[in-house]
């Protein structure tokens, strides 16, 4: 199962103090914090599109294609507009 997280990264993720809140967005970005803090420095590709662009499947599909031959880390931020849109079977592993 692929979470999707919606918006933008804060502006500082180490702001996150992992003892004062177990609510649910706090935990989704202390999960964040942890896999970009396990990742080289620099070598995570960021995508993101903003709210002005809205891909089609299609595009999705190659998107993600793309971002997996690379062989780099990512994250991918993808705006949920609506639900005929969804990442390619598989690709959350």
């Amino acid at each position: 199962m692929v979470r999707l997280v919606w918006g933008l990264l804060p502006s500082s993720l180490q702001a996150i103090n992992k003892a004062d809140d177990s609510s649910s967005d706090n935990n989704i970005w202390i999960t964040i914090s942890d896999w970009f803090g396990k990742q080289d420095k620099g070598l995570v590709v960021y995508v993101a599109f903003g709210s002005e662009l809205s891909l089609s499947q299609e595009q999705i599909n190659e998107l993600a294609l793309g971002l997996e031959l690379s062989g780099l880390p990512f994250f991918w931020v993808l705006r949920k507009s609506d639900d005929s849109c969804e990442l390619p079977e598989g690709f959350g592993e």
